[in-house]
C-alpha cells in the first residue's frame, strides 16, 4: 500500500517506510513542508513497527493544549471500533486533510496503515479540494473533516461531487449548524455522513450521530453502530455509542454533575470524566446539551451557552446569514449576576456586510465610519464594546428581540479585528 502527499507528488510504499535509515536519507531539501513530511513518515514506520506509544497533545481550543501519551493498543482498539461500524476495508482509499500532529489526523493514518488501505494527505485547509489531484480516476471513499472544511466544499459543485463518491465522512472538533446539517441532507444523497464525539483521551471518537440516511423519519430510527444494540430513540441529534463502550453520567453531588463518563478499550477500561452536560438516553445513546464550564446563571434561571447560540444561529439562518460568525460568552452582571455578550469579528462581518445590512440598516454608519478609521489607524485584537449607552446597541437589541427569548439578549457586543483559530481549525473563544 502507499501513502501519497498529494499537492507534491510524492508517493512512499508502507513497505519502503520501514527500511533502515529510508526516512533518514530522503532527499527533501527543496519541499516546502519537508520536516511535517518526515514527522508522517516518521509515525508511520513508528506504528508499523508496532512501537509501544505515543505523545499527543489536546488542541487547545478550550485551554492550554496539554500532552497525553496513548499506547499502540489503544490505536487499534479505536481502529476496530471505527471499522467495525462504518464497515471500513482494505479496499478503502482514504483522504487525509486534518493537522496530523493532532488525534483526528493521526488516527486517520494510523487506519489507513493498520487496514493496508491507499491514503492521500493533504496540507489541512478550507479549500484544499481546490487543487485535487488523484491518479488514474482514483476516489476517495473515506475522509474526516471538520464543519468549516465540510462547509466550504458543499458551497463549491465540482467539489461536492467528489465528496459524494466517498462512502463515509466523519465530521468532528466542532459542533455542526443547522444550515450545514440541511447542505448535507440536500446535496449529499450517496456519501453516509457521521457526526463524531470524542477527544485525545478517548483516542478519537467513541460515538457517532447519523447526519443523513435516517433510516426512520421523521422522528425515530435504530441504533446501529455496536453489537446488540436494539430499540429506538428520538432522531434530534443523538450520538450513539461505538462497540464495547460503556457511558454513565456523574452523581448529582460531584463537581461535574450531569457529566458523561466513559470507559472502553480506549481508556484501557478506566472512566474518563469529561466536561460535557448530557441526557442518558439509553445505555448506549446520548444527547450533548454542552460543556460543564458553559452552564450560565442569568436571573436564576440556569441555561446552557450552547442554548443560547442555538437561538442566535436560527435567526441567522433564517435571515440568509449562514456564514456570520459568532459566540457568546458571559460577563458579571451587578443585576442578573451573569449577563451574555455577543462576539463578532470585523474581518467576517466585512464578508457578510451587504446580508448583514439588510437584517441590520442601523450598521450602515459604523461601516462606513469604521473603514475610514481602520485606513489611518493600526489595528487592535478588540476593536469596539457596544452596550447599553449606544445608541446602534438598541437599534441592534430592537432587531433581534423580535425572534429571540429576553433573557438570552446580550447585554453587550464585542467586536473583534478578527476571530483566532487553533491549528485544528476551531474558534479560539477568548
Amino acid at each position: 500500500m502507499t501513502i501519497h502527499f498529494a499537492e507534491l507528488s510524492l508517493s512512499f510504499a508502507f513497505s519502503d517506510i520501514i527500511l533502515p535509515n529510508f526516512i533518514e536519507n530522503l532527499d527533501l531539501e527543496n519541499e516546502i513542508n519537508a520536516k511535517n513530511i518526515k514527522e508522517i513518515l516518521i509515525f508511520c514506520r513508528d506504528f508499523l513497527q508496532k512501537k509501544e506509544s505515543y505523545l499527543l497533545h489536546t488542541s487547545g481550543s478550550t485551554g492550554t493544549p496539554k500532552p497525553i501519551t496513548i499506547s499502540y493498543n489503544q490505536i487499534c482498539e479505536s481502529i476496530k471500533m471505527t471499522q467495525k461500524a462504518l464497515n471500513l476495508t482494505q479496499k478503502d482509499v482514504f483522504c487525509v486533510c486534518l493537522p496530523t500532529e493532532f488525534i483526528a489526523g493521526k488516527m486517520m493514518i494510523a487506519r489507513a496503515l493498520y487496514l493496508g488501505c491507499e491514503m492521500w494527505i493533504y496540507t489541512p485547509s478550507t479549500k484544499f479540494l481546490d487543487n485535487f489531484i488523484l491518479n488514474n480516476n482514483t476516489k476517495f471513499s473515506f475522509i474526516a473533516l471538520v464543519p468549516p472544511q465540510l462547509q466550504y466544499i458543499l458551497s463549491q459543485e465540482n467539489q461536492t461531487k467528489i465528496l459524494d463518491n466517498c462512502k463515509n465522512i466523519i465530521v468532528g472538533g466542532a459542533s455542526v449548524s443547522v444550515f450545514l446539517r440541511n447542505e448535507i441532507l440536500e446535496k449529499l444523497k450517496n456519501a453516509h455522513v457521521f457526526l463524531t464525539y470524542g477527544m485525545t483521551e478517548t483516542v478519537s471518537h467513541i460515538a457517532l450521530q447519523k447526519l443523513n440516511f435516517f433510516k426512520v423519519l421523521p422522528s425515530k430510527y435504530p441504533l446501529s453502530f455496536g453489537e446488540g444494540q436494539g430499540g429506538e430513540v428520538d432522531l434530534g441529534e443523538v450520538f450513539h455509542t461505538l462497540n464495547n463502550v460503556e457511558i454513565a453520567i456523574c452523581n448529582e453531588d460531584s463537581p461535574q454533575k450531569n457529566c458523561l463518563k466513559i470507559k472502553s478499550p480506549t481508556t484501557n477500561y478506566e472512566w474518563i470524566t469529561t466536561n460535557d452536560c448530557v441526557e442518558l438516553l439509553s445505555p448506549t445513546a446520548f444527547r450533548l446539551l454542552g460543556r460543564v464550564d458553559n452552564v450560565v446563571n442569568i436571573g436564576g434561571k440556569k441555561m446552557q451557552l450552547e442554548e443560547i447560540e442555538a437561538q442566535f444561529e436560527k435567526f441567522f439562518v433564517n435571515n440568509y446569514l449562514e456564514n456570520l460568525v459568532f459566540y457568546t460568552k458571559t460577563k458579571q452582571d451587578d443585576i442578573w449576576g451573569q449577563s451574555i455578550v455577543l462576539v463578532l469579528a470585523w474581518e467576517n462581518l466585512l464578508e457578510c456586510k451587504k446580508q448583514f445590512l439588510a437584517v441590520f440598516p442601523c450598521f450602515l454608519d459604523y461601516f462606513e465610519k469604521k473603514m475610514k478609521f481602520l485606513e489611518i489607524e493600526n489595528q487592535s485584537e478588540k476593536l469596539d464594546i457596544l452596550d447599553k449607552k449606544d445608541i446602534l446597541f438598541g437599534e441592534i437589541i430592537l432587531i433581534l428581540q423580535q425572534n429571540i427569548p429576553k433573557y438570552m439578549l446580550p447585554q453587550s457586543i464585542e467586536i473583534l479585528t478578527k476571530f483566532e483559530k487553533t491549528v485544528t481549525m476551531k474558534l479560539k473563544k477568548k
